[in-house]
């Protein structure tokens, strides 16, 4: 118990140094521009049957605040078997700027989604690909917002894409550990290390994926259609990369509606870890193993209970130290959390 508690003192001084970096990575954050980019953009969206989620899709593009005459909609449907090729079919029919695509079939050596992105990449016209799903909800400047954030030099722009604000604890702690996936990600985007994104909400020049040959040696993975390709963009090119904070760059979407689909979408994420790039592979086995440690000496307390003391100090400086990194993010986000849920969300994290 001894070693346990001096290996985790070691953990837990390394993991506060960690997050004192993340919050500065925070700080570093560039603004975005007050002049937009003259560029063109293609709105790309793959989906698979989606018919549910097609109708109020439609509604909230209808409402995006910018010239008709400067984008494109194309929609990729990916296979569906159910109504959404008829929907999406109608809505072309009454949007002179959306476009769809049908898929019948995925070559071999493609993962499904990666070959519909690709095809709707060369499909496009506009010098900007800006990507959302089916599910999600972006407000009526998410155009322009995520444009603002592209300077001459950069390639990318990673987004935040939310779960909706629902009531209820259980929609809380999905949304707070959401929520600190983005903060990684922003934190890391202002310390040139970008780590991760979703394909919820995300934008790069089509040069950038041109330039690259697309998804690469990764274009055979299930996953991996944002956060892989993002690993490319980093190691394989000379392009900044951006992550566009503001609450106007925002796209909801749903959260998983059961602990199996949730689950399930984290076995997803799981699944890609050892195609990542070393020191990336090597930072969530780290933060792998002080979770398992901490666990590790919670379950010996009960075989010598006069530690327990000292280990919820830990518990409580770990859960400090990732609050204060959490409300820093949050408020660069202009995002709001119950922040009394930290203590049970660590726990079960």
């Amino acid at each position: 118990m001894e070693l346990l508690l001096t290996i985790n003192l070691l953990f837990l001084i390394l993991y506060g140094i960690t997050l004192s970096k993340l919050s500065g990575g925070l700080q570093s954050l560039p603004a975005p521009k007050k002049e937009l980019p003259k560029d063109n953009v293609s709105i790309l969206i793959s989906l698979h049957n989606e018919e549910n989620n097609i109708p109020e899709l439609l509604n909230t593009l209808k409402k995006l605040n910018f010239p008709k005459n400067k984008y494109e909609i194309i929609f990729i449907n990916d296979r569906s078997r159910d109504r959404s090729e008829n929907l999406l079919q109608q809505a072309c029919k009454t949007n002179s700027n959306y476009e769809t695509i049908a898929i019948k079939e995925t070559p071999t050596g493609w993962g499904p989604k990666k070959y519909a992105l690709t095809k709707g990449v060369e499909k496009s016209k506009g010098s900007i690909i800006l990507l959302t799903d089916a599910d999600g909800r972006p407000g009526p400047d998410w155009i322009q917002t995520m444009l603002s954030f592209f300077k001459s030099n950069t390639g990318m722009v990673l987004g935040y894409a939310p779960y909706e604000n629902k009531k209820g604890i259980t929609s809380h702690l999905l949304r707070l550990e959401y929520f600190s996936q983005a903060a990684i990600a922003a934190a890391t985007c202002g310390l040139k290390f970008p780590a991760t994104c979703v394909g919820t909400n995300l934008a790069y020049r089509k040069k950038v994926f041109t330039d690259l040959g697309g998804y690469g040696k990764f274009k055979h993975t299930v996953s991996g259609d944002d956060d892989l390709f993002l690993s490319r963009v980093r190691s394989e090119s000379k392009w900044n990369i951006a992550y566009a904070t503001l609450p106007e760059a925002h796209v909801e979407n749903e959260a998983p509606k059961s602990w199996k689909k949730f689950y399930h979408q984290r076995l997803r994420f799981a699944s890609k870890g050892f195609k990542y790039t070393l020191p990336m592979t090597l930072g969530l086995m780290t933060y792998y193993l002080y979770n398992l440690i901490f666990l590790s000496m919670g379950l010996l307390l009960f075989t010598q209970p006069h530690f327990w003391k000292v280990a919820l100090l830990f518990f409580v400086f770990k859960v400090s130290f990732e609050t204060r990194f959490l409300k820093n993010a949050a408020r660069l986000f202009g995002d709001n959390h119950p922040w009394k849920l930290m203590v049970p969300a660590s726990f079960l994290h």
